[in-house]
């Protein structure tokens, strides 16, 4: 990320001629932060935790923190440099360190570039192939996040977005851009194959801004924090997500004779919620596209049949649902959504069918609690093996209970007598207060 470079590390030098960040250079950053957050007066509505970071990272309080340290520590080597020289060589290494403590536990990006889509705190707003540089002018913001990207595979000769392209191993990136309803900032995400390995980097959107890295499909040296807003949460008592509420939890229910009553078993995790609508004074406008909806207000398009209008992003999940076998002449794979508000706008589903006789299937979604069923997939004239279903969308009522057990469930017309699977499932809901 920002910030970062050689001499990463504590401690004094590790061998001869090496100089690494003393650990309390590290630690004077951090306290530094810690003093922003403990005044009084301090309000982080708009100064995120890298903000703070940046503040102390400066040179003029580090000059502070170095004079401090080389009083007691003046046999150090590192104390041998002037100040201009230790900001230059190895500032970065102690604000990569001092990132690593803060950010440990708190970064609302998830550890691998995969579950990126299944994220709380994340809303994917579009997923583009790059192939094609030549409208990227030279100097921009794009061109520097691409050079920067291909930058975390060690390559740091890149100087241009055509140099960067051909670098990589399919001739080009893949661009992820998300809304982190925590903040309301857009994230974008960009990588690139070489080899069997994914790399690259993250970046606050319109910057050259680095919030991660992205090596081997791993994401790390992560500088974006994760607040309030999606924050999974177990309970309903007061204080749980702090000053907001939790939504969307699912608990067990018992039922006797057609009474239920809710257990304290928790079946599916909601979301903190703290954002008061009236804040958002663009919410419920008409839109036809997320683009049309204010990204700092965390706000996007949903759809109710034919009309769209702005709503909060965190009313907008993906999830992932494990697949399985098709066997026998039903196969039901149960699956929880969760933390989303109380009624169903739109649903779509994507998956992979393996089936030597797909013309066979009848591949149906339900709501949770309800017997009605939205058929995806009966195609009489389809042929195997494969069959690839992208975001085909569930026609399901828009006032049935959304949070709670849902089912993939399919019909196989010749029993199940051969071998057949279905994989890759993901369930993408919107939804709405009701």
């Amino acid at each position: 990320g920002e910030g970062e470079g050689e001499g990463e590390g504590e401690g004094e030098g590790e061998g001869e001629g090496e100089l690494t960040c003393p650990a309390d250079v590290t630690t004077g950053i951090v306290d530094c932060v810690a003093g922003l957050q403990a005044d009084p007066d301090f309000d982080d509505t708009n100064f995120f935790l890298v903000d703070q970071l940046l503040a102390c990272a400066d040179a003029e309080p580090v000059a502070v923190i170095f004079d401090s340290y080389c009083a007691e520590n003046a046999s150090d080597a590192v104390c041998a440099l002037d100040l201009e020289t230790f900001v230059t060589t190895m500032l970065p290494g102690c604000t990569a360190s001092a990132r690593d403590t803060l950010f440990a536990g708190r970064c609302v990006l998830p550890a691998t570039v995969s579950e990126l889509r299944f994220s709380p705190w994340l809303v994917e707003l579009s997923r583009a192939v790059l192939d094609d540089v030549s409208g990227i002018a030279a100097g921009s913001v794009d061109e520097q996040q691409l050079i920067a990207a291909v930058g975390a595979t060690g390559q740091d000769d890149v100087t241009s977005a055509e140099d960067a392209l051909a670098r990589t191993d399919d001739d080009a990136f893949d661009v992820i851009t998300l809304l982190d309803v925590s903040t309301r900032r857009t994230i974008v995400v960009v990588t690139a194959t070489y080899g069997d390995n994914r790399y690259g980097r993250a970046f606050f959107d319109g910057t050259a801004f680095v919030v991660a890295d992205i090596i081997d499909g791993d994401i790390g040296a992560c500088a974006a924090e994760q607040r309030l807003e999606g924050t999974p949460c177990v309970d309903r008592t007061d204080g749980a997500c702090g000053e907001g509420v939790c939504l969307g939890l699912v608990l067990e229910e018992i039922c006797t004779n057609g009474e239920c009553v809710q257990t304290d078993e928790v079946l599916g995790d909601g979301r903190c919620l703290g954002t008061d609508p009236d804040t958002q004074p663009t919410r419920g406008e008409l839109c036809t596209t997320d683009a049309e909806c204010p990204r700092a207000e965390g706000l996007v398009c949903m759809q109710l049949g034919d009309i769209g209008f702005c709503d909060n992003a965190w009313m907008r999940r993906r999830f992932a649902v494990d697949g399985a076998p098709i066997t026998g002449a039903t196969t039901t794979i149960p699956f929880m959504v969760s933390g989303v508000a109380t009624v169903s706008l739109t649903t779509t589903v994507s998956m992979v069918i393996n089936h030597p006789s797909p013309a066979d299937l009848t591949v149906s979604i339900q709501h949770p609690g309800d017997s009605t069923r939205a058929v995806l997939f009966n195609d009489a004239t389809a042929a195997g093996p494969e069959v690839i279903l992208t975001e085909v969308r569930a026609t399901l009522p828009s006032d049935e209970s959304i949070n709670g057990t849902w089912s993939i469930i399919i019909e196989d017309a010749g029993a199940g007598d051969a071998a057949a699977s279905v994989s890759n499932i993901e369930v993408d809901v919107d939804s709405w207060f009701d």
